[in-house]
């Protein structure tokens, strides 16, 4: 059975041709990164969460927070002005919106450093 039917590959061409369509960072967390982080919101500064907000913000970038069915979502998505995040959205999930927002400080400056590298849209599918 093919991975995909040609309906779902005229979507995928779809949003491929797009380019104001946004692309996601893969970026899941191991269970010793997410030991880190626990450590990581410990041992920084709420300032620090805050000078990061505001250069993301500065840089283009927009922050949105939102709470879901279960738990809560931090998106940061770099605008179109962005050199390198135009379109691409970082995306974490947790128990409560401001942990949220510390993954995604984690995860931009200690996991990745800044480069965010986009999942493939054929990969984000099930085999």
């Amino acid at each position: 059975m093919p991975k995909t039917s040609p309906k779902e590959d005229a979507a995928i061409k779809k949003l491929d041709s797009n380019p104001n369509a946004p692309r996601y960072v893969n970026c899941d967390l191991t269970k010793g990164q997410k030991e880190s982080l626990v450590a990581f919101i410990a041992d920084t500064d709420d300032e620090d969460l805050w000078k990061w907000l505001e250069q993301v913000v500065v840089g283009n970038h927009s922050i949105s927070v939102k709470s879901l069915d279960v738990g809560y979502q931090c998106s940061v998505t770099g605008q179109a002005r962005h050199g390198t995040h135009a379109n691409i959205c970082l995306i974490s999930r947790a128990s409560t919106a401001t942990k949220a927002i510390w993954s995604c400080f984690y995860k931009d400056t200690e996991v990745l450093k800044g480069v965010w590298p986009v999942t493939n849209r054929m990969e984000e599918l099930d085999v």
